[in-house]
């Protein structure tokens, strides 16, 4: 049994999901997958989850395209369901889900938001690239409603998509139709102003908080209606440096994904006592955590990271389960021939390999 203690907490690995694969199989386990370099995970109904891979960033000889760039249909208990979107993109980044269960994910390459059916999966090497999404919106540029280099997204509470605009350094706002309802930001590191924003999350009040990538240490709270500043939420850069990710855990505090110095760390959440104050590093580099990438926490309360590199999903049953400290399983081993790469943000895509990355649980 592995465990790892971080702040008087024992956290207890569990198990992963997946290896270093575009297919899925009908084996002994089951119905079984891995991802190629994913980016993001985010949850559907239930245990379902959905990670994008980037895939191997060239056309796989003798297939459709990049068979490894996808969108994979999973849940935590080790059953791959299929994939969509298979050779769909060319740089994917991030996923959010709205109220009727279709899957966005954003294209900092192609500067376009794409939406899917999550049911309307194809098993491996299937895929219609180009023709699988029910709407793709978007046009590249600086004017209000269009994008250049879009990253991390987000719903609020009324299906209000949030678009961080990472090369535009601003956040810009859209119904789940692709209709531009407004935005906020400018480029700088003053008041109100962002540079090179990548991670965003909204909390239950519908105030939205933005990680800039390129100022160590802050992240800002906007009014989600008016795009108006509440607050510098945090200014840490003791803590943390380059902010990949952020999201709100079971717990009501603000969790950060630290690229750089590859941890979490964990911050009081809003409308409480020493908001915005540090409390822990929750989770410290080492083992398989080398550079932690988009995060999001599941229904289940666990903690769900893609990381730089590797290709496995792990779970560890946390202290409020049923039998804590439990190891449950380990599902499929890593592809060892591999050498995985790692890519900025803003390269050309036909420089380098994209990034590999693997997902992971704690709780």
């Amino acid at each position: 049994m592995k465990t790892t203690t971080v702040a008087g907490r024992t956290w207890h690995y569990s198990h992963y999901i997946g290896r270093s694969s575009a297919e899925h199989n009908e084996s002994k386990y089951g119905r079984t997958g891995g991802f190629i370099f994913p980016m993001d995970v985010v949850f559907g109904d239930g245990d379902v989850l959905f990670a994008v891979s980037r895939g191997w960033g060239e056309v796989t000889k003798g297939y459709i395209g990049d068979v490894g760039c996808r969108i994979g249909k999973m849940t935590i208990d080790e059953d791959h369901i299929g994939d969509f979107a298979r050779a769909g993109f060319t740089w994917p980044v991030a996923l959010a889900v709205a109220s009727d269960g279709n899957v966005y994910c954003s294209d900092e390459h192609e500067c376009i938001i794409s939406v899917f059916d999550p049911d309307a999966v194809f098993p491996f090497p299937e895929g219609k690239p180009g023709e699988e999404a029910l709407s793709t919106w978007g046009v590249r540029g600086a004017a209000p409603g269009q994008l250049d280099g879009p990253s991390g997204i987000a719903f609020d509470a009324s299906d209000n998509l949030y678009v961080v605009d990472g090369r535009n350094d601003r956040v810009q706002v859209f119904t789940k139709d692709g209709q531009f309802v407004g935005g906020w930001g400018r480029s700088g590191a003053g008041e109100g102003e962002l540079s090179r924003p990548w991670g965003i999350t909204v909390d239950a009040h519908g105030d939205v908080y933005v990680a800039d990538s390129d100022t160590s240490g802050v992240i800002k709270r906007f009014n989600g209606t008016t795009g108006a500043l509440i607050e510098t939420f945090i200014s840490d850069s003791g803590n943390f440096d380059e902010a990949f990710d952020i999201d709100f855990g079971p717990d009501g505090n603000l969790y950060v994904s630290d690229l750089v110095n590859a941890k979490i760390v964990r911050y009081q959440g809003p409308r409480r006592a020493g908001a915005g104050t540090f409390i822990d590093t929750f989770i410290s580099a080492g083992g398989s955590l080398t550079q932690p990438a988009g995060i999001e926490f599941g229904a289940d309360g666990d903690l769900y990271i893609c990381n730089f590199p590797g290709t496995k999903v792990l779970r560890y049953e946390g202290p409020n389960s049923g039998s804590p400290g439990t190891f449950v399983s380990e599902f499929m081993e890593l592809d060892n021939g591999r050498q995985p790469w790692f890519l900025t943000q803003h390269a050309p895509p036909t420089q380098f390999p994209p990034p590999s990355g693997l997902l992971f649980t704690v709780h």
